[in-house]
């Protein structure tokens, strides 16, 4: 794989169904298929099923093109308990915070920094 290219998207506020549209299409528009994606969720204070469901997705979607997903999930935040519940960490590479996995991915280059989201 080389040196591979990350893209970042840190997300604040709710994932639910009613959101999930809204960042499926901020990646169909921002991240490239030549980048993996850190996806940061320690700003997040509620998730449902539906955004489980995108994590998976988005997940499948990036895999297709030969790239990974990364997760920051807080300690003890309001997600990790059901990220947990849901198996999402037994299919994920998960950090603590940013620092930590920009530490983890120093070997590669961050690419792009998509922004924060506010859902």
């Amino acid at each position: 794989m080389g040196r591979s290219k990350w893209a970042a998207i840190k997300l604040d506020g709710d994932i639910d169904i009613a959101r999930v549209h809204e960042l499926t299409e901020v990646l169909a528009r921002e991240w490239l298929p030549t980048q993996n994606l850190l996806i940061d969720l320690c700003a997040v204070g509620f998730m449902d099923s539906a955004g489980i469901r995108w994590l998976f997705a988005t997940q499948d979607q990036i895999a297709h093109a030969g790239r990974e997903v990364r997760l920051i999930i807080a300690q003890g935040g309001p997600v990790e308990r059901l990220l947990s519940i849901a198996g999402v960490d037994q299919h994920f590479t998960i950090y603590r915070n940013l620092d930590k996995a920009l530490e983890k991915i120093a070997t590669r280059s961050l690419g792009n920094w998509l922004g924060r989201l506010r859902i």
